[in-house]
């Protein structure tokens, strides 16, 4: 939509006739017809008669007028003009039938028409005035009770706290989902202590630096103000933390917070250096940051929760290790070699050296780490695993035997691993008992924790996932009588939060690793497999066959710099889009071959460009469902959803977990709730069962056409296809690629350009995440000299 003002402000009345688009929790386009005269009225508007206002929360009662301030603004829709409402006022009606009516619309609870026509006998035309100023007279009102007037009393005061707080952050395009949020956080007098102390919304997540200071700015807040300070430096090491680290060079952070400090102000009217400096120092002695030093001797600074968490992590690690093996779970070298062999024997398998040594080493150590890629045989070593520690215990255990917990990171992988293991396992979160709390990294702990003091094995697939806040939950709740076993791929891209707590373990040279190098998975995924070791070693060559590993090239978008290139390129300004166009091609005939659930394309984009995740499920989107008008639809925000979409969970609730992909089955309207929905969608883990959600889960639901290769990790398809362009080889990493490759289980499909392919294969991921646990383990595990 395209605006323009026509004049600065100006006033304009109407009565709600229908909503045209958006929800509850969004922005507003709504139809009123013209009430009275105003000035500036777009020549449309007149003759119509009615006008469409734009805005959040915009009233939807026909018993009233609502009185309107704000812009008319050039729209692209209906009649070329549309009021974008600043602020607007309910004015009440007068006469008794709307008196009634508007009371009894639902807007305050407790008031049905009965009711409405009781309190209209007693006070006339000022019913509305008592009911909303005066609310305690309506005792005097015969029918009503201490408790309906309690009612009302707390509807009158929920509906004018929330009409006031919509009219102040509407200015700043925060939605009522976020003003939810708020509201929540801070519950007694909400809008008076953000209005005292706005950088009070730093502490919610989903609110940005940059849009807390817009606000700051137009009250008033001083530029050295403690709270906006602070809230500077806690945004900076939040978006270090999503880079993957848990701390930051005191000098970098202090630099960077002054970026975003002194972006609103004068030259020399800045915040300084020293005064950043001085308020980290009151941040450390508050708890909310932690300083130390790394081993080079420079100043480093933690969120406090971090710092615990890696500290806590190497502690209980190298405790955990140092524990005595319980001798009735102990397997001499002799009776090892002899139990191996008769699960050789069991699951007519001869293992490889390799194997063999990393079965030891998990039942010999208290903490062992297995690495290895695809067709290695860590599925292998885990079932027989399984095998021989159940016997060992069934012999030496009379009762109380210490049973195994089998977890991963993700659903999608915890049901993998459940699948191979023929044993139960679950995600981390689950087996713990945690319950995502609304914020980011708050969680609340249910009685439904697995890891009890009757385990004693646990086994963590997929490790690399592991992120050092999920590990430090994870070695927190693990007895230290039991034995821990990480087995996952460090190949493969590393966690998406903050840390590197696979690869710390393996290089501390701390706790004890077999890496699997030997490949043993053959047949008709060999291919994958084959390419998916070249890759990890950075050997180009990989092969290619249309049955197991395509790769469709398509044109450059324009001659690279590089100057390896030769002379005679493909070249094609749309070249992207035919890569995208082919892709999408090739995954409407694989779906109808394997099925949408075995079908799925990884991009290494999220977002803004051609062939990225988001632009491919739109496109997928429109394909599919963009002349069928009689597929029920539903639309939250800019976003919408059709019976048949593939979705994907982007958050931990309790209806599903992050990653877990599905289908949209149903979209119904909500009997409960006016303009509402309810969609049902069955997700690929519990097959005839459908989960309803409300617009409100919906904000946690993406389409799932299209996801990245970060997201992806811990999943497997029978088909996978995956975008490689040259546009976009800065995103391209060996690992990366390797990840994304190793998702396929039957075939793997490349798109774009070979020198993109091969530039990927070169690029090794060098970034250094900002970590200590490696040189924490070794610390921990140091012998400590007692000095008498």
């Amino acid at each position: 939509m395209n605006e323009h003002n026509m004049e600065n402000s100006t006033i304009v009345r109407g009565r709600f006739k229908r909503r045209l688009w958006g929800n509850d929790e969004q922005y507003r386009i709504v139809l009123y017809t013209l009430v009275g005269e105003a000035d500036g009225l777009p020549l449309a508007v007149r003759e119509d008669q009615t006008f469409v206002a734009k805005g959040s929360l915009l009233p939807e009662n026909d018993t009233i007028v609502v009185r309107f301030t704000g812009q008319w603004v050039k729209n692209q829709g209906r009649d070329g003009f549309a009021f974008k409402v600043s602020s607007f006022y309910e004015e009440p009606p007068t006469n008794k039938e709307g008196i009634i009516k508007y009371l009894s619309s639902g807007l305050y609870k407790g008031i049905g028409v009965k009711t409405a026509e009781n309190i209209y006998k007693v006070f006339g035309k000022d019913s509305i005035q008592i009911v909303t100023r005066q609310t305690e007279r309506l005792r005097e009102v015969k029918g009503i009770g201490s408790s309906t007037v309690a009612c009302i009393i707390e509807s009158v005061k929920e509906t004018v706290e929330l009409q006031d707080m919509v009219l102040f952050f509407s200015q700043y395009d925060i939605n009522l989902s976020k003003i939810k949020k708020i509201q929540k956080a801070f519950p007694v007098n909400t809008l008076s202590t953000i209005q005292t102390e706005p950088f009070q919304l730093s502490k919610i997540h989903g609110f940005g630096f940059a849009t807390v200071d817009a606000i700051a700015a137009r009250l008033g807040t001083p530029l050295d103000s403690p709270l906006r300070i602070q809230a500077a430096v806690d945004t900076v090491l939040k978006e270090s933390n999503s880079n993957g680290h848990l701390y930051m060079k005191s000098a970098d952070l202090a630099a960077r917070a002054l970026e975003l400090l002194n972006s609103r102000a004068l030259p020399g009217n800045g915040v300084t250096n020293d005064v950043v400096f001085s308020e980290l120092q009151i941040m450390e002695i508050n708890g909310q940051i932690t300083a130390d030093n790394d081993r080079e001797g420079h100043q480093i600074i933690y969120r406090t929760t971090d710092y615990e968490n890696e500290d806590f992590v190497a502690r209980q690690l190298v405790r955990l290790l140092n524990q005595p093996l319980d001798k009735r779970r102990r397997f001499s070298p002799d009776e090892l070699d002899k139990k191996i062999a008769e699960a050789e024997q069991k699951f007519d398998i001869q293992l490889a050296p390799k194997q063999t040594e990393a079965i030891k080493a998990a039942l010999n150590n208290k903490v062992c780490v297995i690495t290895g890629g695809p067709g290695t045989g860590k599925t292998t070593i885990l079932r027989i695993l399984l095998w021989l520690y159940k016997n060992k215990v069934a012999e030496n255990y009379e009762e109380d035997a210490p049973g195994v917990l089998l977890l991963s990171p993700t659903g999608k992988a915890a049901r993998r691993m459940s699948e191979s293991a023929n044993e139960p396992a679950y995600t981390i979160h689950k087996g713990l008992g945690i319950r995502p709390g609304d914020d980011y990294d708050e969680y609340a702990y249910s009685e439904e924790n697995l890891l009890t003091d009757e385990i004693g094995f646990v086994f963590m697939d997929e490790s690399s996932m592991a992120d050092m806040s999920i590990m430090a939950k994870l070695v927190k709740q693990i007895p230290l009588h039991a034995q821990f076993v990480c087995i996952g791929d460090i190949d493969q891209l590393p966690s998406v939060g903050a840390g590197a707590v696979l690869k710390d373990m393996i290089e501390s040279d701390i706790i004890p690793v077999v890496r699997l190098d030997v490949i043993y998975r053959q047949g008709k995924t060999s291919l994958i497999v084959k390419n998916a070791q070249k890759i990890r070693l950075g050997d180009v060559k990989i092969e290619t066959s249309m049955a197991q590993f395509a790769f469709f090239q398509t044109p450059f978008t324009k001659r690279p710099k590089s100057k390896n290139m030769p002379a005679n390129l493909d070249i094609d300004p749309n070249g992207d889009d035919i890569a995208q166009d082919k892709m999408i091609s090739c995954y409407l005939r694989a779906v109808k071959k394997y099925g949408i659930k075995e079908v799925q394309i990884l991009c290494p984009r999220r977002e803004t460009v051609t062939a990225s995740a988001g632009e491919v499920n739109r496109r997928i989107q429109a394909h599919l469902f963009g002349n069928c008008r009689d597929i029920p639809k539903f639309t939250v925000g800019n976003r919408s959803y059709y019976v048949g979409d593939r979705v994907i969970q982007s958050k931990n609730t309790d209806k599903a977990n992050n990653g877990d992909m599905g289908i949209i089955r149903s979209i119904r309207k909500d009997p409960e709730q006016e303009n509402s929905y309810i969609v049902g969608i069955e997700f690929d883990f519990d097959e005839g069962k459908i989960e309803e959600y409300y617009p409100e889960d919906m904000e946690n639901i993406q389409l799932g056409y299209a996801i990245t290769v970060h997201r992806s990790q811990g999943s497997e398809f029978k088909a996978v296809m995956i975008p490689v362009l040259w546009s976009q080889v800065h995103m391209l990493r060996r690992n990366l690629l390797y990840t994304g490759i190793t998702r396929g289980k039957e075939i793997v499909c490349l798109f774009g350009q070979a020198a993109a392919v091969r530039n990927a294969i070169w690029t090794e991921d060098t970034t250094k995440r900002n970590t200590l646990l490696k040189t924490r383990l070794r610390e921990a595990a140091a012998p400590r000299c007692l000095i008498a």
